[in-house]
């Protein structure tokens, strides 16, 4: 007999589902709000900027425009590169903390981001800058910006691209840096410059390439450590052909191991120490 009824039910109960549909699909629902979305006031024209090759040794100049669409004026607290191979411009000035530019309400400050690629490999590179501005109000604001680009042979090439030096006052070290010209029309150099007597710079023999070019090398002689340690650029005056080069510069770097060790004892000196009392409550938390 059940059976009998429940078979009787069943297109009632197939059509159950659709009804129910129908009836949800009937009712009337409420609109959505859209979320509010706060776009930054402070903008960029362009975030990336790419150049796919790059003779070695040339600079590279990136413009890009950092914007205000906002109603209040934004300082520049920060301009972050993360290479030393960068130097970021801000309307065609270098970043000056104790005197910020401001972005007026509407206006813009040129970023100019200039790369150099004198001390970088062949190959694909990507660096950025971080700009930061604040508000009135304090709130903090970023952007980024890229560079990427690729760096082809270099016509002009150092080799180290610097001198590192570890003695003490009384020892002296000689090391060779070799400036390489790859073109047909090499430069020439004029005269080299050291801006202080410990550091001795004589210009050997030039030597002619089997494929071209001119090696031009140096002897650099580092004579004690003054003040425990210091840090100067060596200057190579050249007369370029071409007129792209005027200055070569080579860093030569003098630290005094007794400095380092004495810096490193310092530093361990420092750190806080615990207690005979935190260690025996250490032990019986235990």
């Amino acid at each position: 007999m059940f059976a009998r009824r429940l078979r009787r039910c069943a297109p009632l109960l197939a059509a159950a589902p659709l009804c129910l549909a129908g009836a949800a699909a009937a009712l009337p629902v409420a609109p959505r709000e859209a979320a509010a979305i706060e776009r930054s006031p402070l903008g960029v024209s362009g975030h990336v900027a790419a150049n796919p090759a790059v003779p070695g040794g040339r600079h590279i100049h990136a413009p890009f425009h950092l914007t205000n669409s906002g109603n209040e004026p934004l300082t520049i607290t920060a301009v972050q590169p993360d290479c030393g191979c960068l130097t970021p411009l801000l309307n065609r000035e270098l970043f000056d903390p104790a005197a910020p530019p401001t972005i007026e309400p509407g206006g813009a400050v040129e970023l100019i981001v200039r790369a150099d690629t004198a001390r970088e490999a062949e190959g694909p590179h990507e660096h950025e800058v971080t700009v930061v501005c604040a508000t009135p109000a304090g709130e903090s604001l970023r952007q980024t910006v890229k560079l990427r680009y690729g760096v082809d042979p270099h016509e002009i090439r150092i080799e180290p691209p610097a001198v590192m030096v570890y003695q003490r006052e009384g020892q002296t070290t000689t090391a060779t840096v070799t400036v390489t010209d790859r073109r047909l029309d090499p430069l020439t150099v004029l005269a080299v410059r050291s801006p202080t007597d410990r550091v001795h710079v004589a210009e050997l023999d030039p030597v002619e390439r089997a494929d071209g070019g001119w090696d031009y090398p140096f002897e650099v002689s580092v004579i004690g450590c003054e003040g425990g340690g210091n840090e100067v650029v060596v200057a190579l005056e050249v007369d370029d052909p071409a007129g792209r080069y005027r200055l070569l510069k080579i860093p030569v770097t003098v630290q005094s191991p007794d400095r380092l060790q004495q810096a490193a004892l310092e530093r361990v000196a420092a750190l806080p120490r615990e207690s005979s009392g935190d260690k025996s409550g250490e032990r019986d938390s235990r």
